[in-house]
């Protein structure tokens, strides 16, 4: 009997033995797993960093809706600028990593990728995307890393005119008269004609080497310009208002 209860005594140790040493291991495996979760909060690849990816023209699509630009006729180009910033006092402490993507009509024109803006300074992008034809383009940028954010905008670019505008402003009894000649988005020489009866004024220096004999003369135009011609009448009681006899052509 005396040994049967010994043996009761050793097993009765042994589990407040095992107690012990679970309660030890939870206290210090706790402690552990606390000392761990506090280096990961510290660990700056896990606590966010501040991020702005922005643009003068281009919208966050994700907050309302994508902003249209129609261009005026003859510019043929779109431009804007990316940028890190929301104003002068914040910017990003990262650096960007984006991609931006020209497309018309759902077809892809240009792509610029892995482009950066870097960070901890205020910085910006220009972008520019040149000698387009007529037409809706959508651009869109796209943050890709560290995080993500998508910028988008429509821009139209309107047909050129190539045609030359003119008219003549004259009146009867009047010894001079006005050839006003205007372009759009046609750049380059032009050819003025007029009929018998005038003569250009040969003090322009535009005119200069123009005679009444030849009856016309060719002159280079800037795009969106508009010259006025003087012309002396040998008949005053004429009126050439009508515009017949004069042209304004593309040579």
């Amino acid at each position: 009997m005396k040994q049967f209860g010994f043996r009761k005594k050793r097993i009765s140790s042994a589990a407040g033995l095992c107690v012990v040493l679970v309660a030890v291991l939870l206290v210090f495996g706790g402690y552990a797993l606390a000392k761990y979760m506090y280096s990961v909060r510290k660990d700056p690849l896990f606590v966010a960093k501040a991020f702005y990816f922005e643009s003068d023209l281009l919208r966050d699509t994700s907050v309302g809706s994508r902003p249209r630009y129609p261009l005026q006729t003859g510019v043929n180009q779109i431009s804007f600028s990316l940028r890190n910033h929301p104003d002068s006092l914040r910017c990003s402490e990262v650096d960007i990593t984006y991609d931006v993507v020209l497309t018309k009509e759902g077809i892809v024109i240009q792509k610029l990728e892995d482009q950066m803006i870097t960070g901890n300074a205020i910085n910006n992008k220009e972008v520019t995307f040149a000698d387009l034809a007529a037409g809706t383009y959508t651009v869109t940028a796209t943050a890709t890393a560290p995080y993500t954010a998508t910028l988008s905008a429509e821009f139209v670019i309107a047909d050129e005119n190539q045609t030359i505008q003119y008219e003549i402003h004259d009146e009867e009894g009047s010894p001079v008269l006005q050839m006003v000649v205007r372009t759009e988005g046609y750049e380059g020489n032009v050819k003025i004609t007029w009929p018998e009866g005038v003569s250009p004024d040969n003090m322009d220096p535009l005119l200069e080497e123009a005679s009444n004999s030849t009856g016309t003369v060719t002159i280079p135009f800037n795009a969106y310009s508009e010259y006025t011609f003087l012309f002396f009448k040998s008949k005053p009681n004429e009126n050439y208002a009508a515009n017949v006899g004069f042209s304004a052509t593309i040579p």
